[in-house]
Order: C-alpha cells, then sequence, then structure tokens
C-alpha cells in the first residue's frame, strides 16, 4: 500500500443512484479530498443479468451533478485501469488458479442439489447453513483429475481456523465468530469470480488503502480479510457507515424503488444542499453550536471519519428544504439565473427558450428567491409571469363588469407609477382590497397561483405598468396582441 490515501467507489449499474449509495461516495470522496488523496470510480458490472442499459452513464452524470470528481475511472482513465469489473475478467481468472496451486482455494462439485438438501437439513436442525467441507479434503490428483473429466464445479476458499479480526474506522474493534464462516464461494461453476474475489482483487490492483461503505457490508469484511491473506497482501483499512433509511423508516432499496439523486435534481434541488444534507446523514460537524450549512468545500475540509455515527438515520425531506433555501440564499444571482434556466431547460426546453427572450426573467427569476427552498420554486412566480393573458370574459360576464375591472386596473396604475421604489410586498400592500383579483389577471392571466406579491416583486414597476394598461386597452375594445 501507499502512504497517500486512496478510496474508492464502486457502484453496480443496476439501477439508479440513491441516497444510500451517493453518500457512500461522498464519504469516501471527502475522505480523499481531506487528505489530499485520491478518489477512484470503479464500475462492478459482473452482475450481467442485473446490469440496466444507461445506468452506468446516468450514475455518472448524478455524481457529477453533485460535484464529486474522480480521479481516476472509466471515463478519465488512470495508471492502473481498466476500471469496469467487467474487463478485469482475466486477471480474477488468474487469481482462482493462483489460489488453487497454493492449495488457499479448492474445487467444489457439490451439486446444487446436494447443497439445498444440506442447507434444509441445517435449518430443521436450527443451525446456520453452512457448508460442511466435504470437498475440502479431495486429495489434489483427485480433484484434478474430476475437472479434467468435464465435472462442473467451484471454486471455495480453504478458511483457516480462528476468528477474524479488524479495526473499523467507524465501529472500533470488531471480531467475527468463526461459527458465522464457512468456505465461501469465490468462483461459480461457470469459472465467473463472485463478487468476494473480484472485490478483494480490485481493491488491491487499484492501491485502495480505505474501504468506505455502509454497515450492511459489515458481514463481508472478514470474507474479504481472510481472501487477502490466503493471497498475501495487507487488506485495507476499512469503514462501514450507518445506515441511511427512507423518511418513513424503510431501509433504502434499488428494488423498492429508493429516492434516487436524479429524482432530487427534477425535483429543482440544488445539488449544495443535497450533498450537505447527505453529509449530515451519520457525520457530525465540528463546532459547538457546529456549523450545519456547509458547502461541499467546507465539508473537504472539516471531514473526519472518527466523528461519523454508529446509528442509522432516515432521510429527512424538511431538513432538505431548509438546507435547500440557505444555499440558494448563498448563490450570487447570474448563478441563480443560469441553474434555475439549466434546470428549466432539463425539463421543458420550449419554455427555457421563451424565458431566454424576455429581458425581466433575469430580474424576475433573482427577486423570486426569497422564501424559495428549490429552483422549482424559484421558477414557479416567474412561470406565473410568462403564462396566456387573459381574456375580457375572464374579468366578468357582463359589460358593467369589465368597465368595473378596467376601472381597478386604471387605479391601480396610478398607485403604482406613483410609487418611487418598488418591493413586492410594500406594493401588494399598497393595492387596494377589492382590486387585487383584477391586477393578478392582467399581470398573470389566471385567477390564482403564487403569492402577489411575489409576482408583482419579480416582474419589477415598468413590465407591470406595461401589462395592466395592455388589460385596460383590451377591455376598452381595443385591437390588442398581447404581451406573451
Amino acid at each position: 500500500m501507499t502512504e497517500r490515501i486512496r478510496t474508492r467507489f464502486a457502484p453496480s449499474p443496476t439501477g439508479d443512484l440513491h441516497l444510500g449509495n451517493a453518500r457512500t461516495a461522498l464519504f469516501a470522496w471527502l475522505l480523499a479530498r481531506r487528505s489530499g488523496g485520491t478518489f477512484i470510480l470503479r464500475i462492478d458490472d459482473t452482475d450481467v443479468e442485473r446490469n440496466v442499459p444507461g445506468a452506468e452513464a446516468r450514475i455518472l452524470a448524478d455524481l457529477r451533478w453533485l460535484g464529486l470528481s474522480w480521479d481516476e475511472g472509466p471515463d478519465v482513465g488512470g495508471p492502473r485501469g481498466p476500471y469496469r469489473q467487467s474487463e478485469r475478467s482475466p486477471r480474477h481468472r488468474e487469481t482462482i488458479a493462483e489460489l488453487l496451486r497454493a492449495g488457499a482455494a479448492y474445487r467444489c462439485f457439490c451439486t446444487p442439489e446436494r447443497l439445498a438438501a444440506a442447507r434444509d437439513a441445517a435449518r430443521r436442525a436450527r443451525r446456520a447453513p453452512r457448508y460442511d467441507g466435504t470437498c475440502s479434503a479431495l486429495a489434489p490428483a483427485e480433484s484434478a483429475r474430476r475437472a479434467a473429466a468435464g465435472e462442473p464445479f467451484a471454486v471455495r476458499l480453504r478458511r483457516p481456523p480462528g476468528p477474524v479480526r479488524f479495526a473499523d474506522l467507524v465501529r472500533g474493534d470488531v471480531a467475527e465468530d468463526p461459527a458465522d464462516l464457512d468456505d465461501f464461494v469465490l468462483a461459480r461453476a461457470d469459472g465467473a469470480p463472485l463478487y468476494h474475489l473480484a472485490s478483494v482483487v480490485d481493491d488491491h490492483d487499484l492501491d485502495i488503502t480505505h474501504v468506505v461503505r455502509s454497515r450492511d457490508h459489515l458481514s463481508n469484511t472478514a470474507r474479504h480479510i481472510l481472501l487477502a491473506h490466503a493471497l498475501g497482501w495487507s487488506p485495507p483499512a476499512y469503514a462501514h457507515l450507518a445506515l441511511v433509511a427512507e423518511s418513513d423508516g424503510r431501509k433504502l432499496s434499488k428494488r423498492r424503488g429508493a429516492t434516487a439523486i436524479a429524482e432530487l435534481r427534477e425535483a429543482g434541488h440544488v445539488p449544495d444542499a443535497v450533498v450537505n444534507h447527505l453529509a449530515l446523514l451519520g457525520w457530525h460537524p465540528p463546532g459547538d453550536p457546529p456549523e450545519e450549512v456547509l458547502a461541499l468545500g467546507d465539508l473537504a475540509a472539516r471531514f473526519s471519519l472518527d466523528r461519523c455515527s454508529t446509528a442509522d438515520g432516515s432521510a429527512d425531506p424538511g431538513k432538505l428544504r431548509w438546507l435547500g433555501g440557505k444555499h440558494l440564499a448563498r448563490l450570487p444571482d447570474p448563478e441563480l439565473v443560469r441553474r434555475t434556466l439549466a434546470w428549466l431547460g432539463s425539463r421543458d426546453p420550449a419554455a427555457a427558450v421563451r424565458a431566454g427572450a424576455e429581458e425581466w426573467v433575469p430580474r424576475a427569476i433573482a427577486a423570486s428567491r426569497e422564501g424559495a427552498h428549490s429552483l422549482a420554486e424559484v421558477w414557479e412566480p416567474v412561470a406565473a409571469l410568462l403564462g396566456e393573458s387573459a381574456g375580457p370574459e375572464d374579468y366578468g360576464a357582463t359589460a358593467a363588469e369589465r368597465a368595473d375591472a378596467s376601472r381597478a386596473l386604471a387605479q391601480a396604475v396610478e398607485l403604482l407609477e406613483a410609487r418611487p421604489s418598488w418591493n413586492g410586498e410594500a406594493v401588494h400592500a399598497a393595492l387596494p382590497r377589492e382590486i387585487l383579483r383584477s391586477v393578478r389577471l392582467a399581470v398573470t392571466g389566471r385567477r390564482s397561483g403564487p403569492p402577489l406579491h411575489a409576482l408583482l416583486g419579480a416582474l419589477g414597476k415598468d413590465s407591470t405598468v406595461e401589462r395592466l394598461r395592455a388589460a385596460i386597452e383590451l377591455l376598452s375594445g381595443e385591437d390588442w396582441q398581447g404581451w406573451t
């Protein structure tokens, strides 16, 4: 191992990146960045039957959106590639052959039917199902003869006696009971290596010094340490994080539709808030009181594994919204405008083009940040201002009602033009209550929607008065083309 820290994130392309594995990626990234080390992305794609087309590309896109860049990986290369596990199969098979030659592993010719019967017998006896070691006693010559004759076999590690002990960087000293370990399978009958073998070999070849993962992998660690020792290698240091559950307490699961990072992006959450929320799911910031609103760079400067919790936690949508408001408030106006229009363009390209053609839109976006917790909430009042204009019939069914509305709008114009400054809430308060309905219709074309003070503040004085005058012309019977 090198002295410089090298961490990795090794997702399987079997689905989208969800909160739990994104948090794992974040903590591995923070550990590397905090120490000036190296962060590696490896794609563990050997489970061909479960791989989802396009999942790898989406995972990479989500990691980039979160700001988690990698120093080595399948798309950027590096000195220890390849970085897709499926491309490392020759190396895995060489390692299996090496273990067989050394006697550290052996061929297992037990049929699936025999193994199933043994498991059933163990359950009936209320014992943990473990392989009984039948094939471990085969003489090497007999094992080689049966293999040469074409008899199918798996490959198992010959487990040494005694417990496995290691120091977990989050949980402290861990000892694995020998009763929980058996001669586990390294490769299937078709020769394909399983997760344990491939993961240990790749971590060694990539010179990984620290493996950061969630505690549901804790049961795998003893096996990985045994395998590393069988190969004469020093295993990396391990840090097992607390689990992250959904907000309803259920364990995160791709199969059950765990909250995906892509969903949060689609909903308009800013990555700064998502990363901040993920960091607080199992890590306590320093300070008294601790500072909770932290950008990615702040997190990297403060992160340490000794401040990670062992208690499982749940995602908190309310906390994410709160953080969203705090991070939106920090964005300079040009950056807020850029992000909002980029988010809109990813959802509705036509609306983004239309918004870009209106000179008041950047000003409206900047004015709409107040009270917003996501880009969707920033955009809501602006979208209302881009809606279809109201027709005469929307102001009333009769000529008298439309005339009343026209007089109300004229009163609004007089009041608003006299104002020396423009503040949405103050402007709204200055308008008589009985004319607000007509003002909303003239400004937005709708009878309801976001708070009117937010709309007026976003639109600005000149555009608001222009729309009111256009509505007055419409109600007076003038030929009007509208302001959309």
